[in-house]
C-alpha cells in the first residue's frame, strides 16, 4: 500500500508523506541517489543502512528537534549528524 499526499499540498510547501512496507533486505531510493535498505526487524526496533552521497546531512529526527529543527539551517549545530 502506498500513501501520498495530495500533490497540491506539497505544492504548497506541506511536506509529503510516502508509506512503503518493506522487509528485511528490501530498501528504497530517494532522489536517485540516497538508498534505504532494512538491514533487521526485531520487536518494535528497525536498523537501517543509508547509503547517500558528500554533501548530504544524515541524523536521527529527535536529534534534529533537540537542534531546534537545524538541519540545513545551522550547519555549525549538527556535529551529531553524519555527514560526508
Amino acid at each position: 500500500m502506498f500513501v501520498l499526499s495530495q500533490a497540491t499540498d506539497f505544492l504548497q510547501g506541506d511536506p509529503a508523506v510516502l508509506v512503503i512496507p518493506r522487509k528485511s533486505a528490501e530498501g528504497i531510493v530517494i532522489g536517485g541517489n540516497i538508498i534505504l535498505t532494512i538491514i533487521e526487524v526485531q520487536d518494535d526496533e528497525v536498523r537501517l543502512a543509508i547509503e547517500y552521497p558528500p554533501g548530504v546531512t544524515v541524523q536521527r529526527r529527535e536529534i534534529d528537534a533537540e537542534l531546534g529543527g537545524s538541519l540545513g539551517r545551522n550547519p555549525e549545530r549538527n556535529g551529531v549528524a553524519a555527514r560526508r
